[in-house]
């Protein structure tokens, strides 16, 4: 079943709730991990753990106090008990009881032994097995969380059948998992250029399986980039041209890199340390070796307008802005953004721009938040009538 980003968003937020299994499937950097990580951290709210911890991130130090706080927590408490010990022992249960663990295991790279564990040989005449730390710590009683099983259609045969406990059973070799961990699942398909290994069919029915759409750049926009501090040059790049925000890949094409969410996140990373506003083309280089040469082009003529648009008769003349040819506009929201940030005595000609007659409703959206992300921008521009009647139109906007 195919599903948008925000049927998914909903979906993953069911499937937590009710503890059931689901995997998404989808083209390389579409986010599908990003959104199953946002996902298990909505969820962790939702069941009030105040402690969130992605295990990848978690020094090796840390995870051995967790797992001391395990230990500790897992003693019996009796009448012979001490007192301080009781108070330890219930600490270490509390705390573990806010903590949500969010573990991000890539099946590509694993092996058997990582999930079932290893033998230990002991003085005993039996064998017993070592788990991994991660396993050891989700088997406590009193733990949260969410084991993400990422690019699990890339992992062998062999990893396949050692997640079938885990997915199947709950359980990790001879370690049983508490039941309020969550196991989910994402990876690429064929189709996307990825060396996959066909699922067997018990693994395939223990999950909801929903392939994300590729995704619209109107919604990268809004749920994405706005939010987390994206380039005003790729954000009006692609309002003005939505398709690029993904290409299916394709193995016939030269260029080694295609468009995709992740691709323009790196690009942005990269385009900081330059200057956007001379280095035409550093700006090219940059975008062929990320989204591909044909959409880096297109790019860098966009950001080539910087010198070819006077914002300074636009501003003293809003009627000029509708003038301009699509590309050119959007363009010219990026620059109203930068010139609200250097020229705060421009913002009432520019709260002027923010009128329905002058701009369509996604470019007064897309202004208008750019615009809020400033706080002395946003701090002068609420008290502008013109402001504030846009501002209404943008909440009236995003809410139907």
């Amino acid at each position: 079943m195919e599903v948008s980003l925000i049927q998914l968003e909903e979906s993953i937020k069911i499937h937590l709730l009710a503890n059931e299994p689901m995997m998404i499937l989808g083209g390389a950097g579409v986010g599908k991990s990003e959104v199953m990580l946002q996902g298990c951290k909505q969820h962790a709210i939702a069941i009030n753990k105040t402690k969130f911890l992605e295990w990848n991130k978690v020094s090796n130090a840390t995870k051995g106090m967790i797992v001391k706080t395990c230990q500790l927590s897992e003693r019996l408490i009796t009448d012979k008990t001490d007192p301080v010990t009781t108070k330890n022992i219930k600490d270490c249960r509390n705390k573990l009881k806010q903590t949500y663990i969010f573990a991000d295991e890539r099946g590509s790279h694993k092996d058997p032994t990582d999930i079932k564990g290893l033998p230990a040989f002991s003085k005993t005449d039996y064998v017993d097995w070592m788990p991994d730390i991660l396993y050891r710590t989700l088997s406590n009683p009193y733990i949260s969380g969410t084991l993400f099983f990422d690019e699990l259609p890339m992992a062998s045969d062999s990893v396949q059948k050692a997640m079938y406990q885990v997915i199947l059973d709950n359980c990790a070799g001879t370690m049983s998992l508490n039941p309020e961990i969550r196991r989910m699942a994402a990876g690429n398909r064929r189709e996307d250029g990825a060396r996959v290994t066909e699922l067997d069919g018990p693994l395939k029915t223990r999950f909801s399986i929903l392939e994300l759409q590729p995704p619209n750049g109107a919604d990268w926009i809004r749920n994405y980039a706005m939010k987390n501090d994206i380039s005003n040059d790729i954000i009006n790049f692609i309002q003005y041209k939505p398709d690029a925000i993904f290409q299916q890949y394709d193995a016939s094409r030269k260029d080694k890199n295609s468009a995709n969410p992740r691709a323009w996140v790196k690009l942005n990373n990269l385009l900081k340390y330059i200057n956007v506003k001379t280095n035409s083309a550093m700006i090219y280089s940059l975008s062929a070796m990320k989204v591909g040469s044909a959409i880096a082009n297109e790019f860098q003529t966009f950001c080539e307008l910087r010198g070819k648009i006077n914002l300074d008769d636009i501003l003293n003349d809003p009627s000029k802005f509708e003038d301009l040819d699509i590309q050119s506009q959007w363009f010219t929201i990026g620059l109203i953004t930068e010139r609200a940030s250097d020229q705060l005595s421009d913002i009432p000609k520019i709260a002027r721009l923010l009128d329905p007659k002058t701009m369509d409703a996604d470019q007064t959206i897309t202004l208008a938040y750019s615009l809020s992300k400033d706080r002395k921008v946003s701090s002068r521009l609420k008290k502008d009538d013109n402001f504030k009647r846009a501002a209404r139109k943008v909440v009236e906007i995003m809410g139907s």
